[in-house]
């Protein structure tokens, strides 16, 4: 869909051939296309029942997500940190934070955009409606999820050029998501298999994101709450709100 619309939104940019307006230009090409791909979503999330049958009502689901919010903040910023530490030296800046720094309000729309409606509504169907569904019915499920982890991690280090990156910050990287990996084949054993599968669904979660700087480890504990909130409620509209609320706390940061 961004394929189809980049010459569209192409015409919306008329800035000079540098590194922030390709960033401008494939902002507005995910905005387009998720307008484009709204009514398709939404008959998805109507066909796959995205709001499964619950006990939990509306208010609480609400409540749940409100609390369980500080916790993946808390937790998943300290892990960012971590990696931050490692490589602040770098001088490597999140795509977005360069955004900010054009000083454009129109850039600052446009990355509320994305990160506010566009990634928690399209992101939210992906992987907790669709992925979700599909890996915890599978058998092998949590030693799937973790071989596509580990996979997604080292292909896209090396295609982004991140082996440029000092070593350390490499190993720890790669350790993290074997480490989590082994325990949650593991616990495959111990817990039932449908949680082991969320941990491991999590961890493709956090391994899509490998582009992003410092690391995608980060990213684990917000995929672990929501994926929790998904089963617990058995509603999407709750994961949706916390994805929300964690993006728009990383933009009010940058």
């Amino acid at each position: 869909a961004c394929a189809v619309v980049y010459p569209l939104a192409d015409r919306f940019v008329d800035d000079p051939g540098d590194a922030i307006r390709k960033m401008r230009v494939a902002g507005c090409a995910r905005l387009l296309a998720f307008l484009l791909l709204l009514p398709i979503f939404s008959w998805v999330m109507f066909l796959t029942r995205a709001d499964q049958a619950s006990s939990c009502s509306s208010v609480r689901a609400f409540g749940i997500s409100l609390a369980i919010t500080p916790l993946i903040l808390i937790t998943a910023y300290l892990l960012m940190e971590a990696f931050q530490s490692m490589g602040r030296s770098l001088g490597r800046e999140h795509p977005l934070v360069q955004l900010f720094r054009s000083g454009q309000s129109s850039d600052v729309w446009l990355v509320l955009g994305l990160v506010l409606v566009v990634a928690p509504f399209i992101e939210e169907i992906m992987f907790r409606v669709l992925f979700q569904q599909w890996i915890t019915s599978a058998s092998i499920g949590p030693i799937l999820g973790w071989f596509m982890s580990f996979g997604l991690v080292v292909f896209q280090i090396n295609g982004s050029g991140m082996f440029n990156f000092p070593v350390l910050i490499l190993w720890c990287q790669i350790a993290f998501f074997m480490i989590l990996g082994a325990v949650v084949i593991r616990g495959g054993y111990v817990w039932s298999a449908k949680t082991a599968s969320i941990f491991s669904g999590a961890l493709v979660f956090a391994a899509v994101h490998s582009f992003a700087w410092p690391s995608p480890a980060g990213l684990f504990p917000l995929a672990l709450g929501l994926g929790w909130l998904r089963e617990t409620t058995g509603r999407i509209w709750p994961c949706m709100i916390v994805h929300a609320l964690f993006n728009g706390f990383g933009a009010m940061l940058m």
